[in-house]
């Protein structure tokens, strides 16, 4: 961290407010505080960032591919990490179909997810990654439990598991059409670095 420069933010709108910016940032950290509630807002990322949650627990609220963070060009390299997504019992909504960072059909978005939990049983869906060439890396540790109301874990083709990562599913939703919906391609791909661990448990 000594040789990155954090810009800090505290609300959806500063954090929409920096990535709206002519020469956005490359690395931005929530500071500390309660809920960041992304219920009813847009914020489109056009640039290649790293977003550290700082453990902040985020929430939200809405049925729709450009609500919360999403990709808003292609060729995008996105890093989400540190990050709470709903609770463990569930009591903050993490109610989106569209999942943590919708892609919006953008191609060759290259999502990295580092150390995020994610816990939703309304609207549960943890990835809609599915333009073409696009990738969801995993990195340090993470867990996701998905159950109730929902759909598949992942709409997205490629998948990339660090080495001596660990990531830990629970697909429980009440959808049992799949784990995974691989839109572009007719093939999942599944790539596993020495030592990953991905532990999955599926309906």
């Amino acid at each position: 961290d000594a040789e990155i420069t954090w810009t800090m933010v505290n609300t959806p709108e500063e954090l929409t407010d920096v990535l709206k910016q002519s020469n956005p940032p490359s690395h931005i950290k929530l500071e500390e505080g309660g809920i960041f509630n992304l219920a009813g807002k847009r914020i489109p990322v056009k640039s290649d960032v790293v977003i550290d949650g700082n453990g902040r627990t985020i929430s939200y609220d809405n049925f729709s591919l450009s609500y919360g963070i999403y990709a808003d060009a292609a060729n995008l390299n996105v890093t989400l990490q540190n990050m709470v997504f709903g609770s463990e019992d569930f009591s903050v909504p993490m109610n989106n179909l569209y999942g943590i960072f919708p892609s919006e059909y953008n191609e060759h978005t290259q999502l990295t997810v580092k150390n995020i939990k994610y816990y939703s049983d309304n609207g549960a869906q943890a990835f809609h990654n599915n333009g073409a060439n696009a990738t969801i890396t995993f990195s340090g540790k993470n867990e996701f439990i998905l159950k109730g109301k929902g759909q598949e874990f992942a709409q997205a083709d490629k998948f990339y598991f660090e080495k001596d990562s660990d990531t830990k599913i629970v697909h429980d939703t009440e959808s049992e059409s799949g784990f995974i919906w691989s839109y572009y391609s007719s093939k999942t791909e599944i790539i596993l670095e020495e030592n990953a661990i991905f532990d999955v448990e599926t309906n």
